[in-house]
């Protein structure tokens, strides 16, 4: 029988099927957000708040160097002000700084150590930055309020400090230069400061903050960048480079972290080993390259049923095939094992040599364990591959639950 026309249909599916399974991925999302560009330095929700908790950890050491150095400029400034400024200014600049920047500056650092706080860390950078910004300009417009110099060289600092070392990602950079430019304009003709200077004065700011909003958009949009590709390298060697689903490293990884949180929670886990029946047979009829792509649809396959968060596929070696379910139970498992089976035969793949069909079909075994604190997941490996052998034995092309097969019609009989 020619399964010519079988190859056809199933090369049209293939390739439907392996663009789904290749743009489903983490990678390609990671990979559609590279290509796709973000001009204005925002991916979608889920990987947003990704980065954003792997940018909070990364500039944690940054916001605290930024702390101690802004603390130092606070002290150098309160030693200058008390020799050359008249006490009852002395008073309002110290208040200023001792009551007002140096507590939220402490209080920031302080909750830098704790855990809980510094997945939120990016959406708080702002505060600290804020006070120390719009503080330091109360300090100027305290001078001119006194009919002292200009002494926004202190400005500088604080504003270099904030763009360069606070971590502030560019959209906060815009509230802040807005909120400094503003507080300084109006309250510098508020204090009665001359208008010439109030003017060059906040022109110099403009510039100056403009230098700093620009270099912040440059080092986010670096950031971004750099995130995405790290995750897309860190997908790249977890994958399988024929199937595109999870490598045997990352089984290994995976199923050992999801043991011990199963174990914690309570939750029984199922897992499914899967074998192409004869695929020795399919290679050598038609050829190495036809065989990759037969995997890679059986992949493809395999990894619609991994639906939930917590579930996987991988595969395993060779032909062989894992699919791994957190928190399910048995009936759930038979569905979607028996399901599994049925669309990879309905696929038609052409297999004329095949003594168990006239097309690819597959074997699975299926094991669920509640796991103990003492218990490992190489005991359920085991449980799967051992309900694998015998279905292989049974005939192959069914799944085998818990030493109970289930034939290609779906009904179930005893071993």
């Amino acid at each position: 029988m020619s399964d010519r026309p079988h190859l056809t249909r199933w090369r049209e599916k293939m390739t439907k099927d392996r663009h789904h399974l290749i743009m489903g991925n983490d990678s390609s999302s990671y990979g559609r957000e590279l290509d796709r560009g973000f001009p204005f330095l925002r991916f979608s929700k889920e990987i947003e708040q990704e980065f954003r908790e792997s940018y909070g950890a990364l500039i944690v050491p940054r916001i605290r160097v930024a702390i101690i150095i802004a603390v130092l400029i606070i002290l150098f400034y309160e030693i200058i002000d008390r020799r050359s400024l008249p006490a009852n200014l002395v008073f309002w600049t110290s208040l200023i700084r001792f009551g007002i920047i140096l507590p939220v500056l402490t209080l920031s650092a302080a909750l830098t150590f704790i855990a809980s706080f510094r997945r939120r860390i990016v959406s708080f950078v702002i505060l600290p930055a804020m006070v120390a910004g719009l503080g330091t300009v109360l300090i100027l417009l305290s001078n001119y309020a006194y009919g002292q110099d200009a002494r926004y060289h202190s400005l500088i600092l604080a504003t270099t400090v904030v763009y360069f070392l606070s971590g502030l990602l560019f959209r906060a950079s815009m509230i802040y230069m807005f909120s400094v430019m503003v507080l300084y304009v109006a309250g510098g003709f508020f204090a009665g400061a001359e208008t010439p200077l109030v003017v060059s004065t906040g022109f110099f700011l403009l510039w100056m903050n403009m230098i700093g909003a620009s270099g912040s958009y440059i080092i986010e949009r670096a950031t971004r960048v750099n995130f995405l590709q790290r995750r897309i390298l860190k997908e790249i060697s977890e994958h399988d480079g024929l199937t595109g689903i999870y490598n045997r490293r990352a089984f290994d990884t995976s199923i050992m972290r999801l043991w011990r949180h199963a174990a914690r929670n309570r939750k029984v886990v199922a897992m499914m080993m899967v074998d192409v029946d004869h695929f020795k047979l399919y290679n050598d009829t038609h050829g190495h390259i036809m065989g990759d792509e037969c995997l890679r649809l059986i992949a493809s396959v395999l990894a619609r049923y991994a639906r939930r968060p917590l579930d996987f596929a991988s595969r395993y070696g060779g032909e062989e095939f894992a699919l791994f379910w957190f928190d399910t139970d048995a009936s759930h498992v038979r569905e979607m094992a028996e399901g599994f089976r049925a669309e990879v035969e309905s696929l038609c793949i052409g297999h004329s040599n095949s003594p168990v069909s006239d097309f690819v079909t597959v074997s699975a075994g299926c094991a669920l364990i509640l796991p103990g604190p003492d218990d490992i997941p190489e005991e359920l490996i085991r449980q799967a591959d051992s309900a694998l052998y015998l279905a292989k034995n049974k005939g192959r092309n069914m799944v085998v639950f818990e030493g109970a097969p289930l034939h290609p019609q779906g009904s179930e009989t005893d071993v």
